[in-house]
Order: C-alpha cells, then structure tokens, then sequence
C-alpha cells in the first residue's frame, strides 16, 4: 500500500504488533521514540525527538518531510511509566503531573507538530488505548495518574475530532482487550469505514 505510517512507541507489545502488520502491507513504519534503542529492529524506521521539545518536534517533522514528503497515519497511545497507589492514598503530585504531560501534552504536542504532513497524506489519527482508559468500564483501583492520563487522553482524542474532521481528518480510537477479539489494532487504524449521514456527527466515518 506504500503508506507513511508514524507510531509512538509506549513500549507495550501491541505497538510492535501493529508496525508488523503495517509493515506486511509493504507500507514504511516510523516508531516515534526519545533514544534509540540499543538494538533497533531492521524492519522498521525510528524517529527520534522530545514531544516536550519545540526545537526537536520541528527538526523531526523537517526530517520526515524531506524523506517522505508526507504522514498517512499518526498513531498515538498512552504509557504506563509509574504505578502509582490506589484513588485516596497518598500520591507523588510530581510523578502524576509527568504521567499527564507525558500521555496528554506530549500526544498533543506530536499531532501539532505533524498535523501539516498529515494534510498531505490520509490526514487519519489513530489512538490505541486499553479498558482502563474507560470511566465506565476501568476495574482497577491502583494506577490513579496512568488511568487519569488515559482517561483524558480519550478526551483528547475527542476535542481533536471536533478540530480537525471539518478540514477532512479521520480518526480511529481503538480499545486494546485481553481477550483478543475482533479485528486487530492495525486493520481497524487502515480501515476505510462507512459514513452514515444519520449517525451522530461524533461517529463519522468511525
């Protein structure tokens, strides 16, 4: 399919799994990290730079431009990088704000900084999450900043939605379940879904 897909690395096992479809459709895979792993895969691209930074976001977009000319999909997710207690004990203010700039203003950062590649391309944003970024449907009672951060990372998704879907962006949010079942991350982001003009505008072309 030769399209230029960009996938922020959280380090959980379905991003790799998603590059390797991706990759199997002959499309070229970007993994969006902050250092280069100690052994990088072949099979895949990486992109290097700080989501915090305006000077690295910018020369990581100047590079992907000149090497791609464009940005088909922009997939982003959400890590788990401190386990923080239950809702009500005591917590790290500091730990829980990196948490929500990490998974929110980072991911935001990032759209920002790739949006005008994104118009040149598919302009399709894809967010892979898991159960516990529900508010209605989480089951846990530990981890108060990562399911906070995920929980405002859907909205996000959702405040982007109302942003861009005028100017012809598609979205996919995709829920990651333990029990596998359904179609794959990969092939609900590349999908080519159907609008229904009598759906609620929130699920167009979703």
């Amino acid at each position: 399919m030769n399209r230029i897909v960009l996938i922020k690395d959280t380090a959980k096992p379905i991003v790799r799994q998603t590059a390797d479809w991706f990759i199997s459709q002959n499309d070229r895979v970007y993994l969006a990290v902050t250092r280069l792993p100690d052994h990088p895969d072949a099979d895949v691209n990486y992109l290097v730079f700080d989501p915090f930074c305006e000077e690295s976001l910018s020369l990581a977009a100047a590079g992907l431009k000149e090497q791609e000319g464009r940005l088909d999909i922009l997939i982003l997710g959400t890590s788990r990088t401190v386990h923080d207690g239950e809702i009500g004990t005591q917590h790290n203010y500091d730990q829980m704000l990196d948490v929500m700039m990490e998974n929110v203003y980072g991911n935001l950062q990032t759209v920002q900084a790739f949006e005008p590649l994104l118009k040149c391309g598919m302009k399709r944003i894809a967010g892979i999450v898991d159960i516990e970024s529900s508010n209605n449907y989480a089951v846990q009672a530990d981890d108060m900043a990562y399911h906070a951060s995920a929980a405002a990372f859907n909205m996000m998704g959702k405040v982007l939605f109302n942003h861009l879907r005028p100017d012809g962006f598609t979205f996919r949010w995709y829920c990651e379940d333990e029990k596998q079942v359904g179609i794959c991350a990969a092939e609900y982001i590349a999908a080519a879904l159907c609008y229904d003009e009598k759906e609620p505008y929130t699920h167009s072309d979703e």
